[in-house]
């Protein structure tokens, strides 16, 4: 061969091993030369399967025969069952082993092996969680039939009120929100309660509440709504013993609307701590505002005093004792809560429906004002009237 074609030919096979681009065809100096034409294509093939495979591209065809082109064919298959090993790890299936590609075969096996344990565990420790969130979920779903069985019963209002309602949301499946009813030596005892948090911790509250309240009830004093107050300040403290404990991580208490209704001479007698009274009546809506002390805190005096509101109920006056979820509940177009003069605004424009027909359209008034958002409080309106 000339030394032109030499330097020619080496020059070409250089190109198609080293430049980053090269000509389909080999240079036209060359075509003659026998066997070259069919070297030069069947390393152009070869390097453009390497180049495919290098990006990942594995459906290249190799068309040509001999040691290094079966040698890539090999390779191909062996990537395109890797990568269909890969799919079936993805889905799930571990069984999957490589024994192809030396050291990588051993790293990749030890890797399947450990995701294969790991996932086991992971079932395992899955499998646990549901069986506890299902236990949960039984506990909460038995708590909720007890806290249920201390609320009053329907037929009680139906029997002590010409008309009633009593919307009760608690922010979660047991919440901290109570209400509560008594008929006792001729007059009636109302209570609405805002204990402390909501979900499990507040439901606690609620429970011990209702055991204090009805032992004030029955052994101390059941006509003033004041004293019913400051007792109960005094007698959580001691139950909760907050006082005694200076490093204690808890301050429990609630806020709390007492009523006292005489129905003989239609008076009520009102004390709240922290919470109002809301009165509808031929004068408009009137808001009656409870003292702002809250009862049973650490904070709170033990020998805290509230103070009686008194009022005469005339023909058709409405009573709402509310808890503060209402009012707090966030929504619009900027997240803000529901707002005392909304409360307002909404109680006189349905003041003239029944009252059970008033809490549907007070429901579905905060739920359009909530829009998407998530309760973040327990909520409880109780509306009443002879």
């Amino acid at each position: 061969m000339p030394e032109i074609l030499l330097q020619a030919t080496i020059k070409n096979l250089q190109e198609l091993l080293t430049a980053r681009t090269v000509p389909t065809e080999p240079p036209e100096e060359l075509r003659g030369v026998e066997g070259f034409e069919y070297l030069h294509s069947t390393l152009l093939e070869v390097r453009t399967a390497v180049m495919a495979f290098a990006s990942g591209d594995l459906g290249r065809q190799i068309t040509r025969k001999g040691y290094l082109p079966g040698s890539l064919k090999a390779l191909q298959a062996a990537l395109q069952h890797l990568a269909w090993q890969t799919k079936m790890i993805a889905s799930g299936d571990f069984s999957q082993r490589v024994d192809f590609m030396g050291e990588f075969s051993e790293s990749f096996n030890s890797m399947v092996q450990q995701l294969d344990e790991s996932m086991q565990k992971l079932t395992v420790a899955n499998r646990r969680l549901e069986e506890s969130q299902t236990r949960i979920q039984e506990s909460l779903n038995c708590a909720k039939v007890i806290q249920s069985s201390i609320l009053p019963r329907n037929e009680q209002f139906d029997r002590l009120f010409s008309d009633w309602f009593a919307l009760y949301r608690p922010c979660d499946i047991v919440g901290g929100d109570l209400y509560w009813l008594r008929e006792i030596d001729g007059h009636i005892l109302l209570a609405v309660i805002d204990c402390t948090g909501h979900g499990v911790p507040g439901a606690f509250m609620t429970m011990t509440v209702n055991s204090v309240l009805n032992h004030i009830v029955d052994t101390i004093c059941s006509d003033n709504p004041a004293r019913i107050l400051s007792e109960m300040n005094r007698v959580l403290q001691e139950t909760l013993h907050l006082r005694l404990d200076n490093n204690s991580m808890v301050d429990a208490g609630l806020d709390m609307v007492v009523c006292c209704i005489d129905p003989a001479k239609r008076r009520l007698t009102y004390a709240g701590a922290g919470l109002s009274l809301y009165i509808f009546a031929d004068d408009g809506l009137c808001e009656i505002k409870g003292d702002r002390a809250g009862i049973g805190y650490s904070s709170s005096e033990p020998g805290l005093t509230f103070t009686n509101h008194v009022r005469d109920l005339g023909a058709g006056t409405i009573c709402y004792a509310i808890t503060d979820g209402f009012l707090d509940e966030g929504g619009g177009s900027r997240g803000f809560g529901f707002g005392r003069q909304r409360f307002k605004e909404m109680v006189e424009r349905y003041a003239d429906h029944p009252l059970r027909r008033q809490q549907g359209l007070f429901e579905q008034t905060l739920d359009e004002w909530r829009g998407s958002r998530k309760q973040r409080d327990d909520i409880t309106v109780v509306g009443f009237r002879f």
